[in-house]
């Protein structure tokens, strides 16, 4: 994990903010996969960090939880190395 608790892997990372935010509104996993409009499956797998996940399912997810999109990757930052690749990385390695 990332200094500020939450994982790097950007799928991880997605389904630990999405968990969170769930927690803190009080949603089941079905209630969220309803107002998001997503199948109970599709959830499940985000929940668990497995599927990658399209742009339009995380604005779905963002009004369901009724947060901005941005908010499901604050937190996490692309580290170009130069070479056409890169790596995820704490965004702000000071919070804690």
């Amino acid at each position: 994990p990332a200094m500020n608790g939450l994982p790097t892997d950007p799928r991880r990372h997605l389904a630990a903010k999405v968990a969170r935010l769930q927690r803190e509104r009080g949603f089941s996993s079905e209630a969220l996969a309803a107002r998001a409009r997503l199948d109970l499956d599709e959830l499940e797998r985000i929940h668990r960090g497995e599927a990658p996940v399209a742009l339009d399912v995380i604005f779905l997810l963002a009004g369901a939880l009724e947060v901005e999109p941005g908010e499901l990757l604050g937190g996490l930052a692309w580290v170009p190395d130069g070479e056409g690749g890169g790596e995820y990385r704490d965004a702000d390695p000071g919070q804690g």
